[in-house]
């Protein structure tokens, strides 16, 4: 994403361009046929869709989305150095893929209640058909931006850019993002397990819930604190 400095005239964000300039050319074109180009247009923009999912499937269209979702909206990948927007990258990727996949689950769910609403005087014959559980995985940031992010000088940006409307970081955030793989400070290091801790202590009031993260970040001060403040049956165990 950024600027080659072996290459005169380049200028950063040549992949957005040659995404906007791909969905450019992949525009439907009228059919000369056609009267209006209304019909030559329908077609056209009808075997583009068919070519493309064919080509790289419902995930693959999916992908394609959130990528020109990240690619569109405002960013501050100039602010970074090479390597921070490409890790930068990555981690708002994830959460457009994430939420592409939301939404498409929403739409799947809201099709399939269409189709259960019974007409008068029908039935249906249920049939159950037993399959394996499948071990569904939480998705992650790819390996390339972990790498990307390690050797990058603005970790900071990059750890701001994880966190979900400018909130404290949870659990999820930081596993989805692997930020413990990466973040070389050992005191940022603490500073986000502290912040996970007390994420999770304000969900869910107990004070088992979150020790370890304050043993990581070494502020038992706090974990002694927060403890005399839970009224739980866990914490009087302990």
């Amino acid at each position: 994403f950024a600027s080659n400095p072996g290459r005169a005239g380049m200028e950063p964000f040549d992949l957005q361009r040659m995404l906007f300039a791909w969905m450019k050319s992949s525009q439907p074109q009228m059919s000369p046929d056609s009267g209006d180009g209304r019909e030559g247009t329908a077609v056209s923009r009808n075997a583009s869709s068919h070519r493309i999912k064919e080509v790289v499937g419902s995930q693959g269209c999916g992908l394609l989305w959130a990528i020109g979702e990240v690619l569109h909206g405002e960013s501050s990948f100039r602010d970074l150095d090479s390597h921070g927007q490409f890790a930068l990258f990555c981690v708002r990727l994830l959460r457009a893929a994430a939420r592409a996949k939301s939404e498409m689950k929403m739409l799947k769910e809201r099709s399939q209640a269409t189709l259960k609403v019974s007409l008068p005087g029908s039935f249906h014959m249920k049939r159950t058909i037993s399959t394996p559980d499948k071990i569904e995985t939480e998705p992650s940031i790819a390996s390339a931006g972990c790498i990307a992010a390690l050797v990058s000088n603005s970790q900071a940006a990059i750890i701001d850019a994880c966190r979900a409307n400018g909130k404290r970081l949870d659990w999820e955030t930081t596993k989805r993002n692997r930020l413990p793989l990466w973040i070389r400070s050992e005191d940022l290091l603490r500073k986000i397990a502290e912040e996970v801790g007390q994420s999770i202590y304000k969900t869910h009031r107990n004070i088992m819930e979150c020790a370890l993260f304050f043993i990581a970040a070494g502020n038992m001060h706090l974990l002694r604190n927060l403890a005399a403040t839970d009224q739980s049956a866990s914490c009087w165990n302990m």
